[in-house]
This record gives C-alpha cells, sequence and structure tokens, in this order.
C-alpha cells in the first residue's frame, strides 16, 4: 500500500485534534524519528526536508497507574510534564500526546491551555496532539499554537464494496 504523505514545518506549537484512531500518535512518533535520522545525518523518509537542529527530544505519551510507586497515571504523567518543561530549551523537540487523558474534559482542557500558554511564551517547538476539542474555544494567549485537523479518507478499493 502507498504511504500516506504529511507535511510539517518545525516551527511554532501546533495544537493537533482528530477523532480517536485518526492517526495522531502515528504522526507525532513519525516526526520525532524524522528530526532524529536528519540531526544524525542520516536520510529521513521525505521527498524534502529543512529540519534545524535539536538539542534534545521530548516525547510523552500515554501512561498507567503504577500501584508499586504510589502513582497514579496523572501523577506520572504531571512528574514527566515536569521534567520536560525544566529541561527543555528553545532548541528542543516536544511532542505531547493525550495530555490530561482520564480528567473531566473540562479539567483536561484548562490543563492543556495552561501548558500550551507555557510553551508559547517558553518559544517551544512541540507538536501538542488531543481529542479535548473545548481546547480550541478558551482564550488563550499562546501566540505561537497552530490548530490543525485530522481528518480520515476511506477509500473505496476496487472490487471491495464494503470498504
Amino acid at each position: 500500500e502507498e504511504a500516506v504523505e504529511n507535511s510539517f514545518e518545525f516551527e511554532g506549537i501546533y495544537l493537533l485534534t482528530a477523532p480517536n484512531m485518526a492517526g495522531k500518535s502515528t504522526f507525532m512518533r513519525s516526526m520525532m524519528v524524522t528530526a532524529l535520522l536528519a540531526n544524525c545525518g542520516l536520510a529521513v523518509p521525505a521527498k524534502t526536508a529543512k529540519i534545524p537542529r535539536f538539542d534534545s527530544y521530548f516525547l510523552r505519551a500515554t501512561s498507567h497507574d503504577v500501584p508499586a510507586q504510589g502513582k497514579s497515571s496523572f501523577a506520572l504523567e504531571m512528574d514527566d510534564l515536569r521534567i520536560m518543561l525544566r529541561d527543555a530549551t528553545p532548541r528542543s523537540l516536544l511532542a505531547l500526546d493525550e495530555i490530561g487523558k482520564g480528567t473531566s474534559s473540562r479539567d483536561g482542557a484548562t490543563l492543556c491551555g495552561a501548558l500550551l500558554e507555557y510553551l508559547s511564551a517558553g518559544n517551544l517547538t512541540c507538536v501538542f496532539a488531543t481529542h479535548l476539542h473545548e481546547i480550541i474555544h478558551l482564550p488563550l494567549h499562546a501566540p505561537r499554537v497552530k490548530a490543525r485537523q485530522m481528518a480520515v479518507h476511506v477509500a473505496k478499493r476496487e472490487g471491495n464494496e464494503s470498504a
């Protein structure tokens, strides 16, 4: 099958919304791997690429409760974010996936909004994926945030009427 082409600029903060299973996490991981390959001087899976030199990479994805440590998935998420925000520089690349998952929509959107404002003020480069569409309507002071939405298209295959 043919690969799905994506375009992306390594600049500013991308707020990526899409339905569940639309490929947000896959896109983010692909973007991180492409940047890392380029920064190592290796070939990248792209027709053309202009990738800045990053000094560090941070990826925050799903976690689960760790009862042995007495930590919920939310506590682990906050620990990871604390370390990222402490150590990230304007030359870092961050990918934050589904922050606030497991909270109410209102609480999660508020948390994500505050985080986007902080990232914007810190001049960081980030892809921020969320299913919390409420965040689009918050009155954020985050001029570096660019809202993007992924869509899913199902094409019919020849000889397969159910696709």
